[in-house]
């Protein structure tokens, strides 16, 4: 019998390895081969956001993110992008332009928020599941079968039990207990589940990922160095905006200087550059008139006398086209929002928050029978405020009107400028303006022109009634 036995024993080995061999010997052949070059190529798209990263890596020569100056400075480099929310060419486009391109200096600073610190909570499960439990079955029953259920369930609670059984003590049990015994109800189901569920989960598969993440910050310096206005013609794709930022210790201090009203906190400039005049686009030649259009936020340059110029420049359009009312409001909009980002420039708080939720759910109900949602939801906000400060120094430039060149949009631009000379002029007249003026004193006569000789100022009396003029300055002492 043993020897029967181990024959067939190994006689089954061998046919058992001979079965595996084909498919060993196939799974080899299928092992990859990790020194081969991949089979299928990823294909990038494009997206404006690229022309801006080009700039800083191929125009600039610079890297996105942290450089150094030759010096040893550090500064940084970042870029953002938006999209135009209206649809190209419609009766709000203008105003969106000038909208997406705030909002791409946002996800710009959302990068470099994320950069410095950001705290972020993040929860993952993964569940493999069997059938599903009968109180759940039951949660989901039909109403009809859960007045089923309830014949069959116990409902009788644990203080019940004790105090029934207490008082059946108490009696005769031969006699008593017989009295007392429950009435035979019909069995109950087999199963609970054949009078409950319609359809049961066999298998199940539950993935969730949680990401929470915030950031917060103190910003100020940032400007921009780069624009791109992407307007796609005769398209149903929307246009984008982006841009590309730089902050230093440089734009910091001059930020400083703007805050604290102090022109000696600007730092020095060891190389002047060429006339303001000739650094401002040109708005009576077609080529600067058109950059115009496209020129938007803080930009920072240097005169021919070695003093930093903060230029804020904005965009609006009007309401009505071609009504010179229309027009006007938009102008007054524009040096509104270049105002606006001066201040930012000079110091804002910036938040940033995102939540991350991806769930999904497979449930396998019999061979061939299956179901499989997926949840994406993710949202994300980022914030600058900045409080009331008093800008001084902040003079309006000269404004634009000009039709977009794709869109035929008009479009109204003003610029607004701001250097340590303004301030310091702004800061005098202020001081001017708002002195006490000098109070009339008895001693003070006024000059008759008749012979020098002069005559007692009259008593001063209240004054009641009415008194108007409007006068203006003709020559040139007057102003």
């Amino acid at each position: 019998m043993t020897g029967k036995f181990t024959k067939k024993s190994t006689l089954a080995a061998v046919c058992g390895l001979l079965a595996l061999g084909t498919p060993l010997a196939h799974a080899e052949e299928e092992l990859l081969d990790f020194d081969a070059p991949p089979r299928n190529l990823a294909k990038p798209i494009k997206t404006i956001e690229n022309g801006c990263s080009s700039f800083i890596t191929k125009k600039l020569q610079k890297k996105i993110g942290q450089n150094f100056k030759p010096n040893g400075d550090e500064f940084w480099m970042q870029t953002g992008q938006a999209q135009i929310s209206g649809p190209v060419g419609g009766e709000n486009y203008i105003n969106e332009r000038m909208n997406a391109y705030e909002a791409a200096v946002l996800d710009a600073k959302r990068k470099i928020l994320a950069g410095m610190k950001v705290e972020v909570a993040r929860e993952v499960s993964y569940q493999l599941l069997g059938p599903e439990q009968k109180e759940a079955l039951k949660a989901a029953a039909p109403e009809v079968d859960k007045q089923k259920i309830a014949q069959y369930e116990d409902k009788r609670d644990f203080s019940s039990a004790v105090m029934k059984s207490l008082e059946l003590l108490n009696r005769e049990l031969d006699q008593k207990l017989e009295e007392t015994e429950p009435a035979v109800s019909e069995p109950a189901p087999v199963s609970l589940d054949q009078a409950v569920e319609q359809k049961k989960r066999k298998v199940g598969v539950r993935f969730s990922d949680t990401i929470n993440a915030s950031a917060m910050s103190q910003l100020y310096g940032i400007r921009r160095i780069f624009v791109l206005d992407n307007s796609p013609k005769e398209s149903d794709i929307k246009g984008t905006v982006c841009v590309a930022v730089v902050y230093s210790e440089t734009t910091r201090r001059i930020a400083d200087a703007m805050h604290a009203q102090d022109p000696s906190l600007l730092p020095a400039t060891n190389q002047p550059g060429p006339p303001l005049a000739m650094q401002i686009p040109d708005k009576s030649t077609p080529e600067g008139l058109t950059a115009l259009v496209t020129t938007m936020g803080v930009d920072s340059r240097v005169d021919e006398n070695g003093d930093y110029w903060l230029i804020s420049y904005a965009i609006a359009g009007p309401e009505v086209e071609g009504n010179t009312a229309a027009q006007l409001a938009a102008r007054q909009m524009a040096y509104e929002r270049a105002r606006a980002g001066l201040r930012t420039y000079m110091g804002e708080i910036a938040t940033m928050k995102s939540l991350t939720d991806l769930k999904s759910k497979t449930d396998v109900f019999g061979k061939g029978d299956e179901a499989y949602t997926f949840n994406n939801n993710f949202d994300y906000q980022v914030k600058s405020a900045s409080e009331s400060a008093s800008l001084f120094g902040a003079v309006d430039g000269e404004e634009f009107a000009a039709t977009h060149p794709e869109t035929g949009n008009e479009v109204i631009g003003a610029y607004v400028l701001w250097s340590s000379s303004t301030m310091a002029g702004a800061k005098k007249e202020f001081k001017d303006m708002n002195a006490p003026r000098p109070q009339p004193t008895d001693d003070m006569t006024p000059n008759t022109g008749a012979g020098g000789n002069s005559t007692p100022a009259p008593a001063k009396k209240p004054f009641q009634g009415f008194k108007g003029s409007a006068v203006g300055g003709t020559s040139a002492n007057t102003y």
